[in-house]
């Protein structure tokens, strides 16, 4: 199974990488979007993480583009956001036909994000 993300922070990546590589997944990480949407096609991932707070990304926009492009991966997102924010972002995904599989506030462990792509991983 491969897991995609992108998020603006190089550090969650790399912990996120191993947590996912942990839970069985073959990972691509990037913080740009042109690198995210490239992997999206090369990859064809059962899971994608989305940030939805980058400076020079709109997590928003991103999950725009994957329902124009008719991404079918579980989506966990990942913010720092008020949890109201996210779960109007989570409606506002779904009715654009993407499956959000749940979210997680930042600061999250990465026992957490490895617990829950297990989760995730049991229902592809």
């Amino acid at each position: 199974m491969h897991l995609v993300a992108i998020d603006d922070d190089g550090l969650f990546l790399q912990l996120l990488s191993g947590a996912a590589e942990a839970a069985g997944f073959e990972c691509t990480v990037t913080h740009e979007a042109d690198r995210f949407f490239e992997a999206l096609e090369e990859a064809s991932p059962q899971v994608v993480v989305v940030d939805l707070v980058m400076p020079d990304h709109d997590g928003i926009e991103i999950l725009q583009q994957m329902a124009d492009r008719s991404v079918k991966a579980k989506v966990l997102l990942i913010s720092s956001s008020e949890a109201a924010i996210v779960e109007r972002v989570t409606s506002l995904a779904a009715a654009w036909g993407l499956d959000v599989a749940g979210y997680l506030p930042k600061p999250v462990s990465m026992e957490q994000v490895q617990d829950r792509l297990v989760q995730i991983k049991a229902t592809v």
